[in-house]
């Protein structure tokens, strides 16, 4: 069936979808709820992901489609290289007329364009795709449903290749998408954000019902029909002059620094409420000629007191309400990152006015270990049995080996005939392209190897049989496994994935498992490196494995991988450790869950973490660090009453009264743990710099091409690189106390102002003076960071002084950084405790299974979809109060500030590099000063030419 959008000619692409809840028939088992339209913003969403973000952004609006159908709730995405090779593999699936998809499941055009002009005269052009997505997470419910509607939602994508491929500095396309240059500056990150932001801004009001805009005509648009009876609302707000509000938009949601800007420039609406997400605490910072040379938002918005934009303050400030999960959000407000201030302070006062709302994710309804909704994945072998006509995993992995070394044969072969035509510059670009390629390939073929490797060991014991995994097996009308159901299953999957990894094939093994990025700063890898070291050394018998599950390009961390392989694995499938740097699919970690016993996340913070229940739907329990969303979902009877002589309860959601589903390690030091990994990293980092330029000064090879003005060229990269790093650990120390000094005074303002008030309590008092007396100790003269600061100073200027003295210079600032290295032997003995508790708790089979068991029904009953939306989400959607206080404030800045901009021209590029003025940036941020300099003679002139106004009406009166 066809049907016409708003007057266009017939699409045939797109079954007719009777918009949620249209046919008048009562919602059967859905949550009684107010009808609403609403937009989610977001860089990333499943399968186009890197982390969370991605995956609660595919769940959270598929269960808003099932449970809360009179929430029309749309959904706009950049096309990223995961959409592009996602509809490709369906147009082929179509071609060879495979019937389990079909035009509908692809992303077209809809002629729609969304144009946009930097200040520095680059073009930026958005093409508008749209489909409608089935929710594929509530597939059974699509078949249930007596009223004949589809269950899913409208995706919108903003098509622009050159920057939403995710191509970096090099030209080289990323596997995952935008944001897998976040933290690179260099790579644009900051323009292909913001260029989404801006064309999200613009198409937003485009879905409005109402608009006359003629691009408007060629989406499917707002008209929910429930909303007729439902407005005007209980605070009497009347819908514009010749609109209709069940077409106007109720809502908006943005997420974190890659979506915030959004909420800061979309208009500040009556009938419109703006909702934030805060997932994490990083925050992305510019200086205003970085962010006013991209043009891809309205300049007068970019300035704060801070004199940088934040990205992240620019979403929170401007929010009706933040959603924040309440743990992680006392952990932000207690925070002293040198570069939180803005968002912090932000965050506090909508806190202080009530305007945060707790925040709980569910699990899509294939995370299920048993039953009709048990994933695929967990009936998969890794070789088919004999003449059974099925693909292995095996030949399935060996196949796109092939395709791989095709692949990187074709571009060797381009390199060659590049070289040959002596084309450098182009030459570059591919051998990043080959580089990886190479990557590529040297992933699938470690795990071809250990599965060969397993396979091999079992045929060496007369095993021929091909290992599979299997769902949990519950009798009918079971709603949860018996200890022996569990029991079987476990023991199943565990001889599967060992096999398949090629770890030594023991029943009795204890398999432990991390299934995270191996970053040290959250994810707190450091420490778990350090465990995992203590653990194989103290282990001859080899009853400990470990399953690691991740990636990273930091040197070191790689280096520690090669090394521990090297020591614990060996080629008959005897293995210990399988560490491939891979970041596994989602089927690869739902296959991991179900065969080991133990997933660590011991993060130093967590938003509120999907790993520790992803795990404890597959049988698995984890073994976490009790902060934030860990400490809102995991009970552990041994750890829970030391927690609470630590933190009184009151202060802390957490599930304490729940019976035991994983395990909780002792608290680290975590402010000591935030300094050793800054100093390890910096100490690296140093390190591998100070090497570089050793090695370039090196004589050259007779043998090597290299010209003496290239490696004389090697040479002065490596002293500016090293050079950089000096300066910016420099900056980094007098950022900090600039930080510590400007929260001590704006802590003393918030004591003084609650004073007056009259709304202070003794506990909150207490609290401010201990950290205000903190934060002073911090920057007093002869405090350690202060004598760091001067060291790092004096030791910079020297070298410019004399550049003879670099060596010497070079050990100083080193020794600044080393790290205590005791720290992290501390924090890392408490989670190898934890492990062992672990290790421990298998040998009662009976009690641990029925732990397994409780973690299922933990995350069945209190992490239903349904639940957490009428718990969390509808309170805080139908929550009709407007932040008036800040809209008034903003209302009058945003006027003198488009006077200001009236009256001015917007510089023009300063340098072509995006240099940032977060702490430790290697690049000058020259340009800042150049900015205001700039604004500020023009705001001379102005005012002069305005007294001259002035004093020419004196005259005229006189006259």
């Amino acid at each position: 069936m066809s049907y016409t959008i708003q007057g266009t000619p017939k699409i045939s692409y797109i079954p007719k979808p009777l918009h949620f809840g249209q046919t008048g028939k009562p919602d059967q088992g859905n949550i009684q709820h107010t009808p609403q339209n609403g937009v989610w913003i977001t860089t990333e969403r499943s399968p186009a992901k890197v982390g969370g973000l991605g995956e609660v952004s595919k769940t959270i609006p598929e269960a808003f489609a099932q449970f809360m159908p009179k929430k029309d709730l749309r959904i706009i995405v950049p096309y990223l290289g995961k959409h592009r090779d996602d509809d490709e593999s369906k147009k082929a699936a179509l071609a060879q007329g495979k019937t389990d998809v079909s035009e509908q499941d692809i992303f077209q055009p809809t002629g729609a364009q969304l144009n946009f002009e930097t200040d520095d005269g680059r073009q930026a052009r958005l093409e508008v795709l749209q489909k409608f997505e089935d929710a594929t997470g509530f597939k059974e419910h699509n078949q249930s449903r007596k009223d004949g509607e589809k269950v899913g939602n409208w995706v919108y994508a903003l098509r622009n290749d050159d920057y939403f491929m995710g191509k970096n500095e090099y030209g080289v396309e990323a596997e995952k998408g935008l944001s897998d240059y976040t933290y690179s500056p260099e790579a644009g990150e900051f323009d292909k954000v913001m260029l989404f932001n801006k064309g999200a801004k613009e198409l937003v009001p485009l879905l409005d019902g109402n608009s006359t805009d003629p691009r408007a005509a060629r989406l499917s648009r707002f008209n929910n029909l429930h909303k007729a009876q439902a407005f005007p609302d209980k605070k009497g707000v009347k819908a514009p002059a010749n609109q209709d509000f069940r077409k106007n938009i109720d809502f908006v949601i943005t997420h974190d620094w890659l979506t915030g800007a959004v909420s800061n420039e979309l208009p500040d609406l009556p009938y419109t409420r703006k909702h934030f997400v805060v997932h994490n605490m990083f925050d992305k910072e510019q200086a205003p000629h970085v962010a006013l040379r991209t043009g891809l938002l309205t300049p007068p918005r970019l300035f704060n007191q801070e004199r940088t934009f934040s990205a992240l303050n620019a979403g929170i400030e401007p929010s009706d309400s933040i959603w924040v999960n309440n743990n992680f959000k006392k952990t932000v407000l207690e925070s002293t990152l040198p570069n939180g201030a803005p968002f912090i302070n932000t965050l506090r006062q909508k806190s202080e006015a009530g305007r945060t709302h707790n925040l709980h994710h569910g699990l899509s309804l294939d995370y299920t270990a048993s039953g009709p909704q048990a994933p695929a994945c967990l009936e998969e072998s890794y070789t088919a049995p004999p003449n059974s006509g099925k693909k292995g995993w095996l030949s399935q992995a060996q196949s796109n080996q092939q395709k791989l070394t095709q692949n990187l044969n074709t571009l060797n072969e381009k390199a060659k005939n590049l070289k040959a035509a002596n084309k450098t510059q182009e030459l570059k670009l591919l051998n990043k392209s080959i580089t990886k390629a190479k990557a590529d390939l040297n992933k699938v073929t470690i795990q071809i190897k250990a599965a060969q490797a397993g396979h091999a060991a079992g045929l060496a014991k007369g095993d021929d049989t091909p290992y599979q995994f299997q769902k949990l097996a519950v009798n009918e009308g079971q709603t949860l496994p018996t200890p022996a159901q569990m029991q079987t299953f476990k023991a199943a999957n565990k001889a599967a994935l060992q096999k398949k990894l090629g770890l030594k094939q023991d029943p009795d093994a204890t398999i432990i498992a991390w299934a995270a990025r191996l970053d040290p700063r959250q994810k707190n890898v450091y420490l778990f490196m350090k465990s995992v070291e203590e653990i194989l050394e103290n282990d001859p018998e080899g009853k400990v494995q470990f399953v690691v599950v991740g990636d990273t390009s930091d040197p070191q961390i790689i280096e520690w991988i090669n090394g521990i392989n090297k020591k614990y694995n060996t080629d008959k499938g005897e293995n210990r450790v399988y560490i491939p740097n891979v970041f596994a699919n989602q089927d690869e970690v739902k296959q991991i869950n179900a065969g080991a016993d133990f997933t660590a996340l011991p993060s130093l913070y967590e938003p509120y973490g999907l790993t520790q229940l992803e795990a404890m739907k597959m049988g698995s329990l984890p073994i976490v660090h009790g902060v934030d969303g860990l400490r809102s979902t995991v009970s552990d009877p041994e750890m829970n009453e030391k927690l609470k002589a630590l933190t009184p309860p009151d202060e802390w959601e957490a599930v304490w009264e729940k019976d035991q589903n994983g395990i909780l390690m002792e608290p680290v030091d975590i402010d000591e743990c935030k300094a050793y990994i800054d100093d390890r990293q910096d100490f690296e980092a140093l390190q591998a710099l100070k090497s570089k330029l050793d090695q370039s000064k090196e004589p050259l090879p007779k043998d090597d091409p290299t010209t003496l003005a290239d490696w004389k060229k090697k040479q002065d990269e490596a002293l500016k690189a090293l050079m950089g790093k000096m300066e910016g650990l420099a900056s980094t120390f007098k950022h900090k106390l600039e930080s510590f000094q400007l929260q001590s005074t704006e802590l003393n303002q918030a004591l003084q102002k609650l004073t007056a008030d009259g709304t202070l309590t003794p506990k909150r008092e207490t609290e401010l003076n201990l950290k205000i007396q903190w934060l002073k100790q911090q920057t007093m003269e002869n405090s350690p960071l202060s004598r760091r600061a001067q060291q790092a100073q004096a030791a910079y200027q020297e070298v410019l002084k004399n550049p003879d003295t670099l060596e010497t210079e070079y050990e100083r600032i080193k020794k600044l950084v080393e790290p205590d290295e005791n720290t992290n032997v501390k924090a890392a003995a408490k989670l190898t405790h934890a492990i062992h508790r672990g290790i421990d708790l298998l040998k009662d089979k009976e009690k641990n299974s029925q732990i397994r068991i409780d973690a299922i029904d933990y995350v069945n009953t209190e992490h239903d979809w349904k639940n957490i939306l009428q718990k969390y989400y509808q309170p805080a959607l139908e929550n009709d109060s407007l932040d008036t206080e800040i809209r008034t404030s903003r209302s009058k800045e945003l006027k003198e500030l488009l006077e200001i901009q009236a009256a001015l021209k917007p510089p023009g590029p300063e340098n072509k590099s995006y240099a940032q003025t977060r702490p430790g940036a290697s690049a000058k941020p020259s340009g800042f000063s150049e900015t205001m300099r700039y604004y500020w003679n023009t705001f001379w002139n102005m005012n002069q030419k305005f007294w001259a106004a002035i004093g020419r009406l004196v005259s005229l009166r006189k006259d």
